[in-house]
């Protein structure tokens, strides 16, 4: 456990990158990859090729703030989702725009009393519905469609199948009900990143009643969960890791992807970590969803001439969700 953290394994990337005979690393890193590319930029400013950060993470937040500011992403989220779906035919959710985020947030909560059951014989508790729409908010406008019929089948039909089929996807379980191991490695990771805070007493109490301001819709059916997620406060190493502001003497500009609507990793985010990085340029993806290169040929071209050529975006640009 001593040796599975981010910074490990940014110097596993080192002995990669000499492997392979380069002398500088030149790497595309997205989401939690972000926070992999920040710490070689730490650890081995002078080996820094074309990174590109693509859905920065807040290396600097703890385990708490961290979550709190990611709740509120998927809480925008949803109620962008819940709009769009309101003026749509059909939607399960009604035509009202300002009721639906609600009608959506009530109906997940009272799975809770009241759970649906699959053709299969299994469960859809809450916690898996509400895993099931969040792993959909990952995918922006282009999976909304999707979700409204899935929502669809659970809200009008009450078959929650498709819905606990998102759940499962996210978490990783195949049809014969086997896991994969990224729900462990996740914990191990990132308890050895030093995400051990845990706030007591009043600090708890305000981390709280933050979440359920910032957050109300998606934190009401699990807060604790989604304040300690993981939940390293049980977990048997504590890493010396902390959460820090990078501080990267690297000579070669680094490019920062961020997306205005990104639910898992907010674009304040991006905003943070360009400042915080130094030599950084912040390129913007306008529109919904997690990370933007995979969502906009604008940003992909401007990433591939950075990576081939070495042409760095210019300060400020924007780009359109395809």
């Amino acid at each position: 456990m001593p040796f599975v953290s981010t910074r490990d394994t940014a110097r596993d990337m080192d002995v990669l990158r000499a492997a392979v005979g380069d002398r500088k690393l030149n790497y595309l890193g997205m989401s939690y990859g972000t926070y992999l590319g920040s710490l070689y930029a730490e650890e081995f400013p002078d080996r820094v090729g074309r990174l590109v950060l693509d859905g920065a993470t807040s290396p600097s937040a703890t385990l708490v703030q961290h979550n709190i500011e990611q709740q509120a992403g998927f809480e925008r989220a949803l109620k962008a989702f819940a709009a769009d779906c309101a003026g749509k035919d059909p939607c399960p959710l009604g035509k009202n725009a300002d009721k639906a985020p609600q009608k959506l947030a009530d109906f997940l909560d009272g799975l809770k009393d009241k759970p649906l059951t699959t053709a299969k014989g299994r469960t859809v508790t809450a916690t898996a519905a509400w895993t099931g729409v969040i792993s959909r908010l990952y995918g922006g406008e282009q999976a909304w469609a999707d979700l409204r019929n899935v929502l669809g089948w659970a809200m009008v039909r009450g078959k929650g199948d498709y819905l606990l089929d998102l759940a499962d996807g996210y978490n990783g379980r195949d049809k014969d009900g086997h896991f994969g191991a990224s729900a462990d490695a996740y914990t191990a990771i990132h308890c050895a990143d030093g995400a051990t805070d845990a706030p007591t007493g009043e600090q708890l109490q305000a981390a709280l009643t933050d979440l359920a301001a910032k957050a109300p819709l998606v934190s009401k059916h699990d807060p604790t969960a989604a304040l300690f997620d993981p939940d390293c406060r049980i977990w048997p190493f504590r890493a010396t890791e902390k959460p820090h502001v990078i501080k990267s003497t690297a000579a070669a500009p680094i490019v920062v992807v961020g997306t205005t609507g990104d639910p898992a990793t907010p674009y304040a985010w991006a905003e943070k970590l360009t400042s915080e990085l130094g030599n950084a340029v912040l390129l913007t993806r306008d529109g919904e969803g997690h990370t933007a290169y995979g969502a906009s040929s604008c940003i992909r071209g401007a990433v591939d001439t950075f990576l081939v050529d070495g042409t760095v975006p210019a300060a400020g640009t924007h780009c359109a969700t395809d």
